[in-house]
């Protein structure tokens, strides 16, 4: 089997400060977050109130437009109350309104932070959207990270009554307990905007009902690896990304970032990325292009320029991370041949470490990758072999398997993908990490099949251990 090195966040990482990794699956007591700036709190907040919010709708640049509180939205679910806005001035005009993509755009009162707009609603006058109160937002860091690594895992010992696991039981993420989540329907839609490059449309639209986000195939993506930034210097307002793949393959959400503490945490989004609890995405700092206006509403282009940190929380109110936090990733790849036309392509990328998403995910984007590569959907053979390593595989493990299908092809030979990778990731037995998963195929549009057209024994009776022969008399597909 072929060695390939971990990945942490980057392919061709040839060194990384050792306080930057975290080695051991480590439930992580976080203090309170405090802001590097004045707050105010909602009771603060009255209607006729006005203030500033702080983005970026072209490169890097920081701009400001005002906005004025028209009134406060109570909730009985998490967070507790919104924040209702007005937004105005040029930025708002050469935009068509507040865009996709201005999730975590700080907003301020008197100099105080009062939180960061997080939704607005489609196919209306887009200067109406709702700010995420502070307070809401910081208090995602009342809950514990739970944070990915490569130490081995749990020793399985065998008693008399059951088999039993050396660590403590898990129990359930109290942000899940009793809370309400935002959705579409409550209050409009979340102003992120979700991209994805290197794979086909039927792909994004296969991954758009896994993750129930709408994928947008707007290109943009850099080209090669994305470079790890040690010390960034950051700034509430600026553009960033949150990644579920990068590489040649490319997919995570654009947004804002609204808050930094001393010690290196920040907050973002005003919202959940994908409402995982824990996480462990690589975050980004992302270039824009343009906002894009539009009657549902308007979004920002944007590419990731760098990796400076990690997504550690995603919940219903914010997501929040640590700069400067590397943690590792999936080093995936895919190589097609196509007998057809002698020809082949290689794809390498990376994913966040999350088995849920791997096993839901990874087989679309090999979907999304032969689609773009192989130029056809329908009928053909695969002969498909598959590599995995990682955590809790000692010595990897590797399967070959061939697949036929009269109607298509790439999909039908995906569905083993999914299903070993899920048998891996949700191991009910011992906990597997994978580390590294890669598909060789090789694909023609030939049924390369053989029918069985007869069978013969030489006895008609047998006992056991008698020695039998069988001949069996197969046709190849449209031949002798």
């Amino acid at each position: 089997m072929r060695k390939r090195s971990i990945s942490v966040f980057c392919m061709g990482l040839v060194a990384i400060s050792l306080l930057s990794i975290i080695v051991g699956v480590l439930p992580v007591e976080a203090d309170s977050f405090v802001p590097q700036v004045q707050t105010m709190s909602t009771e603060q907040v009255r209607p006729g109130m006005k203030g500033t919010a702080y983005t970026v709708v072209r490169g890097n640049r920081l701009v400001s437009f005002p906005v004025e509180v028209i009134s406060i939205l109570p909730r009985k679910g998490i967070p507790q109350n919104l924040i209702m806005i007005r937004a105005s001035g040029p930025v708002i005009e050469e935009t068509g309104g507040i865009a996709a993509g201005m999730s975590g755009s700080p907003v301020y009162i008197e100099g105080k932070l009062i939180g960061a707009i997080g939704y607005g609603w489609n196919f209306t006058e887009h200067d109406l959207g709702l700010v995420t109160p502070i307070e809401d937002m910081s208090a995602i860091w009342d809950l514990p990270e739970e944070i990915p690594s490569l130490s081995p895992p749990p020793v399985l010992r065998w008693t008399e009554s059951s088999l039993m696991v050396e660590h403590e039981p898990i129990s359930a993420d109290p942000a899940d307990i009793g809370s309400i989540d935002l959705t579409e329907q409550d209050y409009g839609s979340s102003r992120t905007t979700f991209f994805a490059d290197g794979i086909s449309s039927r792909a994004a639209e296969r991954i758009s009902v896994n993750l129930g986000k709408d994928v947008s195939l707007v290109g943009g993506s850099t080209v090669g690896e994305l470079p790890v930034e040690y010390n960034p210097s950051l700034r509430p307002g600026e553009a960033i990304g949150v990644m579920l793949a990068w590489g040649d393959v490319s997919m995570g959400a654009t947004g804002t970032l609204t808050a930094l503490s001393k010690d290196g945490r920040f907050l973002a989004f005003a919202h959940p990325f994908l409402n995982r609890g824990y996480g462990a995405y690589p975050l980004t700092r992302s270039w824009i292009h343009n906002v894009v206006p539009s009657i549902q509403a308007p979004f920002k282009v944007g590419s990731p320029l760098s990796i400076i940190g990690s997504v550690t929380q995603d919940r219903a109110q914010a997501i929040g991370g640590r700069i400067g936090l590397f943690l590792p990733s999936v080093d995936a790849s895919v190589r097609l041949r196509d007998i057809d036309h002698e020809k082949s392509s290689f794809k390498r990328f990376h994913m966040a470490q999350d088995p849920f998403l791997i096993s839901d995910i990874l087989p679309d984007v090999a979907l999304g990758i032969i689609d773009e590569s192989w130029g056809r959907k329908g009928e053909g053979t695969v002969r498909m072999n598959i590599e995995i390593e990682g955590r809790g595989l000692e010595n990897g493990w590797e399967r070959t398997n061939y697949f036929f299908s009269d109607k298509d092809i790439a999909k039908e030979s995906l569905k083993e993908v999914q299903e070993l990778t899920q048998v891996l990731s949700l191991n009910p037995f011992r906990e597997i990490m994978p580390l590294g998963i890669h598909l060789d195929m090789e694909i023609t549009s030939r049924p390369k099949v053989l029918f069985i057209e007869g069978l013969s024994i030489n006895k008609k009776e047998a006992r056991p251990g008698d020695e039998i022969t069988v001949v069996v008399l197969l046709r190849p597909y449209r031949k002798a």
